[in-house]
């Protein structure tokens, strides 16, 4: 006789803000529809930034750094659902307001925890 079982899968992960303590914050769960959509698009803006970053000229490394910067820009855009525990200027924080006007290691954090997520270490990044 067999059995069925039912598996609970949940497409997003609450976790603790490390930098920032109190606030927590939901992210997607990578999937393969998921990975193919991030990857086609930050595929260009990372190979413009290893290709500038590979430069020895300082403005061709501040384009790098900007790249970076767009590329963790994505990176929320694309997998931070929600911010709890934080408030911005006196309002509860959202995904926007926490790019555009919050505190930045949250946001690198973030951004971070959604590389590890997708598996988009630095040396994946670079390849």
């Amino acid at each position: 006789m067999s059995r069925s079982v039912e598996v609970e899968w949940s497409s997003a992960l609450w976790r603790d803000a490390e930098t920032t303590p109190g606030v927590r914050y939901k992210t997607v769960r990578m999937t393969l529809g998921r990975r193919a959509e991030l990857t086609s698009r930050v595929r260009t803006m990372l190979n413009r930034a290893r290709f500038h970053a590979a430069s020895g000229e300082a403005e061709d490394k501040l384009e790098a750094a900007l790249l970076a910067i767009d590329a963790d820009r994505v990176l929320l855009d694309w997998g931070l659902l929600e911010v709890e525990g934080l408030r911005i200027d006196g309002e509860p924080a959202s995904v926007r307001k926490l790019v555009e006007a919050g505190p930045e290691e949250l946001c690198r954090e973030i951004a971070e925890q959604i590389r590890r997520d997708c598996k988009l270490k630095e040396t994946e990044r670079k390849n």
